[in-house]
């Protein structure tokens, strides 16, 4: 038997951990794109979930405008309207609710949150609803 070293071409020599790295390099990537979109999506969900309450908050303010005016036969300028503790998944919202004209009347809810922001918005989590009802 002869011991004769194998020769290699010199041109060949670490490619195999080149293509190793680039592979690490590339599922690397693929695992911060993914990272980076599941929380994408996941403020975004956050961000339509807080619309939606918005505007049922709006809407139950909307509803308090619309009983107070069938009572009084009248309706208040504007009113600030606080979300019962009952209702927990609406108390961050502030509802506004205004009355203008002299018959028909145009109730307007705004409901907003935080409420420390309410007509002066500075955060990304601020949302705000406005729904609108005529009445006779």
């Amino acid at each position: 038997m002869s011991t004769t070293p194998l020769k290699r071409n010199p041109g060949q020599r670490g490619f195999g951990i080149i293509a190793a790295l680039m592979v690490t390099l590339l599922i690397g990537g693929l695992a911060v794109m993914l990272a980076r979109m599941t929380a994408t999506q996941a403020v975004s969900y956050a961000l339509d979930d807080r619309g939606v309450r918005a505007y049922w908050a709006a809407r139950a303010g909307l509803e308090w405008g619309s009983y107070q005016r069938a009572i009084n036969n009248s309706c208040a300028a504007s009113t600030v309207v606080l979300m019962p503790v009952t209702a927990t998944s609406l108390t961050e919202f502030q509802v506004t609710v205004t009355c203008t004209g002299s018959g028909p009347y145009l109730l307007t809810a705004t409901a907003c949150a935080p409420a420390a922001e309410c007509g002066a918005p500075s955060s990304s989590t601020y949302v705000v609803r406005v729904v609108t009802r005529t009445m006779p």
